[in-house]
């Protein structure tokens, strides 16, 4: 058995819902908790998507996240499987703590859209981890 992953009290992770991930596509918002970087992004599948991969762009106001983009495969995307992307460790300081980073402030809109799959009414599940500042 696997221990589970110690998580501290900075760490929260936010969640988002869309109805199809598949051919026609509905993105998924959800709100900052508080100022911090994310460090994971996630996707999981409430279906199957056929023929082409999905792509999940991740954005921050409407500013795409570098590095952040989930690719959920046709070859494993069935009910209920897990795709997800860690964002390497910038740094840099306050100077580079800019949206394509990953970095949000409190109230911050996260969005994430999905492109390019077929099928319909696939749901998918999102997520990021964000690790307070």
């Amino acid at each position: 058995m696997a221990y589970p992953l110690q998580r501290s009290h900075k760490e929260m992770v936010v969640e988002g819902y869309s109805s199809s991930i598949g051919a026609t596509p509905v993105g998924a918002v959800a709100r900052a908790p508080w100022r911090g970087r994310i460090t994971k992004i996630g996707c999981v599948t409430g279906g199957v998507i056929t023929t082409s991969n999905a792509t999940i762009t991740p954005s921050i106001n409407g500013t795409s996240i570098t590095g952040g983009t989930v690719t959920v495969t046709v070859a494993s995307a069935s009910l209920g499987q897990h795709f997800s992307t860690t964002l390497n460790d910038q740094g840099g300081g306050a100077s580079a703590g800019t949206a394509a980073l990953g970095f949000v402030y409190e109230d911050d809109v996260i969005r994430w859209l999905p492109s390019n799959a077929s099928g319909s009414s696939i749901p998918g599940y999102f997520y990021v981890e964000i690790v307070k500042a």
